[in-house]
């Protein structure tokens, strides 16, 4: 029973902008999309380090490889709207790395609220526009491409805005659809499952350069921080307590991140 249980359930990872982690029946298929985003850099004090997502999809990830389960796509969703902040070169390396390039065609990069760019001509084209430097951009989405991922657009269409003509349209059901009918395949990350640490693995030697370059960013902000504070003799005591928690709480996670991956 558990044997069939599994056959029936597929693992769809789902990265970018998200709010996944739910499940939902397909066909007589559980499909259960897995919420692997992060890699935003360092945001407010109390949001997960880089080192922390990973583990935690790695975590996850093990499980699932020691269970001979595989990922049956993985979706990468990013908003038409703006330029995506987390799309840099250092989380595509990542991101890269946690898939491994000969997986990358299991892909599917989804541009979402296209509902939203085409009120207006102007809208649409300056979508349209954001796409393809998206898409030629050397160390963005480029590689995707190159490797033969797909791309595809979605939104919330409804009559006041009905989806424009064209198969690279489709409905979040049918980008689900077109994961489910790819090959299974294993992530690179899943190496850990082999009994690896992160820092061991591709994915841990990016994260561990990319850290000591925000370790020594962190520590010069630091520096000018407190030099700043020295020269504001107006200052409240309150304000310079203030200060001094702020940069106690920028040194702690310089030292939790370094813990991570040593």
């Amino acid at each position: 029973m558990a044997k069939q249980q599994q056959q029936d359930t597929r693992l769809v990872a789902v990265m970018g902008e998200t709010g996944a982690g739910k499940s939902s029946r397909k066909d007589g298929l559980t499909v259960t999309l897995v919420d692997a985003s992060g890699f935003d850099g360092y945001g407010a004090e109390d949001t997960k380090t880089d080192a922390e997502i990973l583990q935690m999809i790695a975590e996850f990830l093990k499980t699932q490889y020691e269970e001979k389960r595989k990922i049956s796509g993985v979706m990468f969703l990013l908003p038409i709207t703006a330029a995506p902040a987390g799309i840099t070169p250092k989380n595509m390396r990542m991101f890269k790395r946690l898939c491994g390039n000969g997986q990358l065609k299991t892909v599917v990069v989804v541009t979402t609220r296209w509902n939203e760019a085409c009120y207006s001509e102007e809208g649409l084209e300056e979508a349209e526009q954001l796409e393809v430097s998206l898409m030629e951009s050397e160390g963005l989405l480029k590689d995707l491409k190159d490797a033969g991922a797909r791309f595809l657009r979605a939104g919330h269409f409804s009559k006041e805005t009905p989806q424009p003509a064209g198969a690279q349209y489709q409905s979040h059901v049918a980008v689900v659809e077109t994961l489910l009918g790819l090959e299974p395949v294993y992530l690179q990350i899943q190496e850990t499952a082999r009994g690896k640490p992160i820092q061991e693995t591709a994915v841990g030697s990016v994260l561990e350069k990319e850290f000591e370059d925000l370790r020594n960013t962190l520590n010069e902000r630091v520096n000018s921080i407190q030099k700043t504070v020295e020269y504001l003799q107006s200052a409240t005591d309150i304000e310079k307590e203030d200060q001094e928690k702020h940069n106690e709480a920028l040194h702690l996670r310089i030292k939790k991140e370094w813990e991570k991956l040593h």
